[in-house]
Order: C-alpha cells, then sequence, then structure tokens
C-alpha cells in the first residue's frame, strides 16, 4: 500500500503509517524531488514482482465460491499467464476442461464501434440471468465489470 504525494504528512505520522504495514508514504519533499512520474515509476518497481509462488497445486483450491477460492483462481491465471503454473495443476486443469465444452462470444470492431457497451450490457444481462460462469473482455474497463458481474470460476458449469 501506498500513500501521500502532496498533502502534509510529518515525519511521525508516517512512521506509524509504516507500522500498520505502508509500503511507503510520499512526502511532500519526496513529491518535489521526484515528481508525480518518480513517484508512480518508484510504486510500478515496487509492485513488479512475480507471483507465481502463490498459485495453488491443485485444483480442488480454485473450486468453490469463497473469497479464498476466488483469491487462488487469480493467483492461479496469473501463473499461468506468466508461464509459472505447476505442470501437475496445468495438467489436471487440462484434462478437466477437455470434459467441457464451453460456448465463446468473440466481439470485435473498429474502436469507438460500441463494443465495451455491448459487452458491459451482455454482461450485465447474462448476470442477471444466472447463466454465465466466465467472462475475459480485453478491456480493462470492462473486464472490471465482468468480475464484478460474474466471478471467472475455471471449473463452473456454463
Amino acid at each position: 500500500m501506498f500513500g501521500g504525494g502532496g498533502g502534509v504528512i510529518v515525519p511521525a505520522e508516517i512512521r506509524e503509517l509504516h507500522e500498520y504495514g505502508v509500503t511507503r508514504i510520499y512526502s511532500p519533499e519526496d513529491g518535489q524531488r521526484m515528481g508525480l512520474p518518480g513517484m508512480i515509476g518508484e510504486m510500478v518497481m515496487r509492485c513488479d514482482q512475480d507471483l507465481t509462488g502463490h498459485a495453488p497445486q491443485a485444483l480442488a483450491a480454485i473450486e468453490g465460491h469463497a473469497e479464498a477460492n476466488w483469491r487462488a483462481l487469480a493467483q492461479l491465471v496469473t501463473a499461468l499467464e506468466n508461464g509459472g503454473a505447476d505442470d501437475g495443476i496445468v495438467d489436471a486443469l487440462r484434462k478437466e476442461a477437455a470434459g467441457r465444452r464451453v460456448p465463446v462470444l468473440g466481439i470485435t470492431g473498429t474502436g469507438g464501434a460500441g463494443k465495451s457497451s455491448l459487452t458491459d450490457e451482455l454482461i450485465r444481462r447474462l448476470r442477471l440471468d444466472q447463466r454465465t460462469a466466465c467472462a475475459w473482455p480485453s478491456s480493462p474497463s470492462t473486464r472490471r465489470a465482468a468480475r464484478a458481474a460474474a466471478p471467472c470460476s475455471a471449473t463452473a458449469s456454463a
């Protein structure tokens, strides 16, 4: 967690926030010295870590709808994207997926054609109808809406 950068946070408050677990508090002096681009660059650098070691080792970790299951799924997706997922879970996931037929809908078009608006509305309607198991649009804003409306589950039926 990061904070500060513009307001006046005195050194005593910075120490207290560190004790609460805040990673970095930017003081007004940091803002003057580093500027906004420097602070952003430092935050990105500090957050750029390989998280594949946190990925689950068994499919059971992603089965269910508890917060821990969703977290494990996110960790597994990260490991898969980075090519660092355990071979055993990748094989188990492929075996599980091979027995399922899941419809896929692709929406393409030029910029500004309304793809995100259409996708948002489809996800909303699917969510209301309780028929969607997973949505992963390419637009970050639509992806946030998809996650909120219908969290993905690799083992849920469509």
